[in-house]
């Protein structure tokens, strides 16, 4: 088989549209959300095309939005989450110098069967999802999402718990 010219790359049926939703997720990913202790917590979402689960011929839109937040210890301890003196287990078992620590919030999901429809129902969910961390204290979430991770550690022998020594 002889090619005139190469093969071309597959042909998005509309790249305008691919090109304004790549730059609309962009502008809602950049937002930053501060929550009442001071860490600042990103937007991210994902949007995608699904079976539709009673005709497998059509297709169903799914957008996922989910807040998450990274933060160190010593960024934990500047926001109050941890206390020098009452936590310090917390903090040796943490590390001083150990990956930060990953939060997130329960994901929330919208699904329609139009694009549009899809978006317009995301517009209405948006604003309070963003309310249930913006300047509100989430100190039980991070504690107790500090606790699994050293507990977890522990388990999986990834800790910094050592034995004290015998004399």
């Amino acid at each position: 088989m002889d090619f005139v010219s190469p093969p071309k790359k597959p042909l998005v049926v509309s790249q305008l549209s691919a090109d304004i939703l790549s730059q609309r997720q962009q502008a809602v990913q950049s937002k930053s959300i501060m929550d009442g202790d001071g860490l600042t917590w990103k937007l991210k979402v994902i949007q995608h095309q699904k079976p539709h689960e009673h005709d497998p011929k059509k297709l169903v839109w799914v957008l996922i939005m989910s807040l998450h937040c990274t933060a160190g210890v010593e960024d934990l301890i500047n926001t109050g989450t941890l206390n020098k003196s009452e936590d310090s287990r917390l903090i040796s078992l943490l590390g001083l110098g150990e990956e930060p620590v990953s939060f997130c919030v329960k994901p929330r999901k919208v699904e329609a069967e139009e694009e549009d429809d899809m978006l317009r129902q995301a517009r209405q969910v948006l604003p309070g999802y963003i309310e249930s961390v913006a300047g509100k204290s989430l100190l039980e979430l991070k504690r107790a999402v500090i606790c699994r991770l050293i507990e977890k550690r522990c388990h999986f022998g990834h800790g910094h718990l050592t034995r004290p020594e015998q004399s």
